[in-house]
C-alpha cells in the first residue's frame, strides 16, 4: 500500500490535471487496453493499474491513427470557426459594428476553447489585444479583468489545499472516514464517496481523485485475491462502483463549495461584471443552496451505483482493520498538522460567518461588522490573510509528507513555502481572466443586451428554456473544459434572463452547477480520467452509468432553479430584481 501511495504522490497533480483535457483521453484509452489484455505486471503502480503519462505514451496500439484523425477533425472545425468569425466582422447586426465584432471574437475564442488546438490559457490572452485593436474596450479595462477579487479567492483556496497536501492531512482524513465505515460493500462505497465529496469541496478535484484511487485500488485488489473464482464478477463490479463513485463524488463535491471548482467562481465574478448592483454571493450564501443540492445528487449517485453494481454482492468487501492499520501507520499528529488543521477550520468558519446569516426568526451578525467598513472585506481578503499566516508560521521539515532524508528537527521551514505555492495552476488563473474579459466585452459592446432582446422573443416558457439551457450545458461539458464552457455560456444565460425578464440567478447558477455534472465520458472531467486509467471501468460502464445521471442532474438542477435557489437568495425564478434593471446589459 505504501508503494502505491508514494507512486501517486510523486505525480505532479497540476501537470496531470492540465494534460487530461488536452490529450483527449489518449492515456486512459491506452491504459484501458493494456489492463484488459493483462499486460500489467509487477508491483507498485503497474500492479494497481496506474501508470505514468510517459509509460502510457509508450504503449503501442492502433488508437494513434484514430487520435490523429480526431485531431484533424478538430483542426477543420476550428478553421471553420475562424472563417465564420472573420465573416462576422463584416456583417453588421444590431446597428452597431461593435456587436458583430464582439461576436466574432467570441466565435474565435469558442472555436479555440472547444477544439483545444492551442492551449486553453493561450486563448484566454486573445481579449488583451483583440478588444482594444477593434476599438471595443480600452486595454486598461480589459487587463483589469485578469486580476480581481474572484481570482484571489481561487488563489487563496488553492494555497490552503496545497498546504493540506504538504502535511498529509488529506490522507489522514480519508483513512479515518474509511475506518469508520465498516466492511460491507455499500458502506465502504459510501465512505469512499463521502471522503472524496468533502475533500473536493476545498481541495482540487483532481488531487482528491488521485489521492483516493490508490486506497480504492488496494481494497479492490485485496477483494479479488480473497474471493472464490465464482464470485470474481461480483468483486469486479465492486471495483467499478467504487471507481465511478470516487469520480462522481469529486465532481459533485466541487459543486457544493464556492471555491470547490472553477465554474462556481466564474459565476461569482461574472455576476459582478454583468450586474454590478447585485448582492454579493458569499461562501456561506453559496453553501446555502449548493450544498443541499449537491448532497441530494450525492445520495442519488450512491443509491444508483449500489443498485447497479452491488445488489448481488455477497459478504464483506474489506477488513476494517486494513484502514485502521493504515491510519495508525501515519503515526501521531505532528504540531504542524494540528496547526494547519486549525487554520483550515478557522478559514472555513470565517468564510461562513463573514456576512449576516438571516433566518426566518433571527439573524446571526457577521464578524465583519466590528470593522469600520465591513463591505470592504471579502472572502478573498480572509483567504489571503490565512495564506500569508501559513507562509510566516515556522515548521519542521522532518514532519513533511515527503520529508527528505536530510530533513532535520529544526524549525527551518514554514507551513507553506513558495516552492509548494508554485504548484498552483496559474494557467487556470489566466483562463479565469480570459472569461471575465470576454464577459466584459459582451457588456461594453452591447452584445449582451442584443442577445437578451433576441432571446426574449423566443416562443418558449421560462421553465422550458431553463431546462433546455441546463441540459445542453451538461452534455456540452462532456466534450469541453468546464471552465471554458462556463466562461462562454454564463454571460449568455444572463442575457437570456434579461430578455425573459426573469431572475439572472435562474440561468447563471444553473449554468455554473451544470458544468460540474458530466458523468459519461473520461475526457469530461479530470476525476473521470483518473479513475478510468485504473483499468476497472470499461468505457461502456461509464457511459451506462453516466447517461442516467446526466438526465437526473438536468432535472434536479432545473428543479433547484425554481425552488431552493430562489428560497435561499430571496428572488423568485420569474422575478426581475431591481438590481438587474440597472445592470450593465
Amino acid at each position: 500500500m505504501s508503494e502505491i501511495v508514494n507512486v501517486t504522490q510523486d505525480l505532479d497533480v497540476d501537470e496531470y490535471a492540465a494534460s487530461l483535457k488536452t490529450t483527449e483521453g489518449k492515456q486512459a484509452v491506452e491504459v484501458q487496453e493494456a489492463s484488459s489484455t493483462g499486460s500489467f505486471t509487477g508491483t507498485g503502480a503497474e500492479e494497481e493499474g496506474i501508470i505514468t503519462k510517459r509509460e502510457a505514451k509508450e504503449i503501442p496500439g492502433e488508437d494513434s491513427h484514430l487520435v490523429s484523425h480526431g485531431d484533424q477533425v478538430k483542426l477543420v472545425l476550428c478553421c471553420m470557426g475562424l472563417i465564420a468569425g472573420f465573416a462576422m466582422c463584416f456583417i453588421e447586426i444590431g446597428g452597431d459594428r461593435k456587436i458583430n465584432q464582439t461576436l466574432a471574437i467570441a466565435i474565435w475564442m469558442s472555436s479555440f476553447w472547444l477544439t483545444e488546438v492551442i492551449p486553453l490559457v493561450v486563448t484566454a490572452f486573445l481579449p488583451l489585444f483583440l478588444f482594444p485593436m477593434f476599438g471595443i474596450v480600452k486595454s486598461s479595462t480589459i487587463a483589469s479583468q485578469y486580476v480581481n477579487n474572484t481570482i484571489f479567492l481561487f488563489i487563496s483556496g488553492f494555497l490552503m489545499a496545497l498546504t493540506l497536501e504538504r502535511w498529509n492531512i488529506h490522507r489522514r482524513f480519508s483513512l479515518k472516514v474509511l475506518s469508520w465505515c465498516g466492511a460491507k460493500p455499500g458502506n465502504l462505497l459510501f465512505g469512499m464517496m463521502a471522503a472524496t465529496f468533502f475533500l473536493s469541496m476545498f481541495v482540487s478535484n483532481t488531487a482528491t481523485a488521485l489521492m483516493m484511487v490508490p486506497n480504492a485500488l488496494s481494497v479492490c485488489r485485496s477483494l479479488e485475491r480473497s474471493t472464490l473464482p465464482q464470485f470474481h464478477h461480483e468483486s469486479r463490479s465492486f471495483g467499478t462502483a467504487v471507481m465511478l463513485g470516487i469520480a462522481y463524488a469529486a465532481n459533485v463535491g466541487g459543486m457544493a463549495s464556492l471555491v470547490g471548482t472553477p465554474p462556481n467562481l466564474v459565476f461569482q465574478a461574472q455576476l459582478k461584471v454583468l450586474f454590478p448592483e447585485a448582492p454579493e454571493i458569499t461562501f456561506a450564501t453559496w453553501l446555502g443552496f449548493a450544498l443541499p443540492v449537491s448532497l441530494i445528487i450525492f445520495v442519488i449517485i450512491w443509491v444508483y451505483l449500489k443498485f447497479l453494481y452491488l445488489r448481488n454482492f455477497q459478504g464483506e468487501a474489506a477488513d476494517r482493520s486494513f484502514f485502521v492499520n493504515e491510519y495508525r501507520a501515519l503515526g501521531a499528529w505532528s504540531v504542524e498538522q494540528v496547526v494547519v488543521s486549525f487554520a483550515f477550520t478557522l478559514l472555513a468558519l470565517l468564510w461562513v460567518f463573514r456576512a449576516d446569516l438571516v433566518f426566518s426568526s433571527f439573524t446571526i451578525k457577521g464578524w465583519t461588522s466590528i470593522f469600520p467598513e465591513e463591505s470592504f472585506i471579502s472572502d478573498a481578503t480572509i483567504g489571503m490573510l490565512i495564506a500569508v499566516v501559513l507562509f510566516l508560521t515556522p515548521a519542521r521539515p522532518c514532519n513533511l509528507a515527503e520529508a527528505p532524508e536530510e530533513a532535520g528537527t529544526k524549525w527551518s521551514t514554514t507551513l507553506l513555502d513558495w516552492e509548494t505555492a508554485n504548484k498552483m495552476p496559474y494557467d487556470i488563473v489566466f483562463l479565469f481572466g480570459g472569461g471575465f474579459a470576454l464577459a466584459s466585452g459582451f457588456v461594453e459592446s452591447g452584445l449582451s443586451a442584443y442577445l437578451g432582446e433576441q432571446l426574449g422573443n423566443m416562443d418558449m416558457s421560462l421553465a422550458g428554456t431553463v431546462f433546455l439551457f441546463i441540459f445542453v450545458i451538461i452534455w456540452l461539458t462532456e466534450l469541453t473544459s468546464n471552465t471554458a464552457t462556463s466562461n462562454i455560456l454564463i454571460p449568455i444565460g444572463a442575457s437570456m434572463a434579461v430578455g425573459l425578464s426573469a431572475s439572472p440567478y435562474t440561468f447563471m447558477i444553473g449554468a455554473a452547477m451544470a458544468c460540474s455534472c458530466a458523468f459519461c465520458l473520461p475526457i469530461a472531467t479530470p476525476p473521470n480520467m483518473v479513475v478510468f486509467s485504473s483499468g476497472y471501468i470499461p468505457m461502456r460502464e461509464m457511459n451506462k452509468a453516466g447517461v442516467f445521471l446526466n438526465i437526473i442532474c438536468s432535472l434536479l438542477l432545473w428543479g433547484a432553479s425554481f425552488t431552493i435557489i430562489p428560497a435561499v437568495l430571496g428572488v423568485d425564478a420569474d422575478e426581475y430584481p431591481l438590481w438587474a434593471e440597472n445592470s450593465a446589459l
